[in-house]
């Protein structure tokens, strides 16, 4: 319900709803126009938005957040929501990626450890507990990760051999490992050990993007958002219909969208 660009110039813009004060302009009233985000304190690399609490990575590597902060999502030792940027505390190393998925925060570290924290109903968090976390916790990955991407209640990483692992709520088959079971530590993605430079996670399904510019997808399927003809759910990953190529994918609540190489 809101939204957030970043500036060439390194700067932030948010706009649209702002009950827990998600666009960091330090009140709690919705802005209809992009607005600056003051009091960052860096020039930002990357952003990522979640429910209610938008993160930035800063060109140092440190993360900052602001937004409701009821199960711990901004990661600063606290549950007080934010209405302007603080500091995640406690990542042992300078971030290189962040991920907000709706109540959790994923950090990738320059070592390519994978940091979590907030809601952890389903272990989305992947420390093997469903313990909530105010602070970031180390995700118990078998090796260094290169991307991440957060879902609703489920979480992926990709690693520097182009497999991926997923954890956290299974529901629908998201961590796609061919059960409905929860995961609360990464487990493979079966059938995807290799091949892979892209991940994508949408409200509860997951795609991956292989080298060859084709596309695989798992996960929720009753909008069709898997792309496989069909509106059966996968626990497994399936090929996307049509054309390879794929240079580019999106993952939104239910839906998925690529472009080709082409520009198509």
């Amino acid at each position: 319900m809101h939204t957030c660009a970043l500036t060439t110039a390194g700067t932030v813009l948010c706009w649209g709803y702002n009950d827990q004060g998600q666009l960091g302009t330090g009140d709690r009233v919705a802005r209809l126009a992009p607005t600056s985000v003051p009091g960052i304190g860096g020039s930002v690399q990357s952003i990522d938005a979640g429910f209610r609490h938008t993160c930035v990575l800063l060109s140092g590597g440190a993360i900052r957040c602001w937004g409701w902060n009821d199960v711990g999502q901004l990661g600063d030792g606290t549950t007080t929501t934010r209405m302007t940027p603080t500091d995640v505390i406690g990542l042992p190393r300078a971030a290189r990626a962040v991920a907000a998925g709706p109540w959790t925060t994923c950090a990738l570290l320059d070592d390519g450890s994978v940091y979590c924290w907030g809601r952890n109903d389903d272990g989305q968090l992947g420390d093997g507990t469903t313990t909530q976390r105010t602070r970031p916790v180390r995700v118990a990955l078998p090796g260094s990760a290169t991307a991440i991407a957060a879902g609703h209640s489920h979480i992926c990483a990709l690693d520097q051999d182009g497999a991926v692992s997923c954890w956290g709520s299974n529901t629908y088959g998201q961590v796609g490992d061919g059960t409905t079971t929860r995961r609360l530590t990464p487990v493979p993605v079966a059938g995807v050990f290799s091949g892979v430079h892209a991940i994508h996670a949408g409200i509860h399904h997951t795609c991956a993007v292989t080298m060859a510019g084709r596309v695989l997808c798992w996960g929720y399927n009753e909008y069709g958002q898997l792309g496989d003809g069909a509106t059966a759910h996968r626990s497994a990953p399936v090929l996307l219909s049509g054309p390879s190529g794929v240079t580019q994918l999106a993952t939104g609540y239910f839906y998925t969208c690529a472009l080709h190489a082409g520009g198509a």
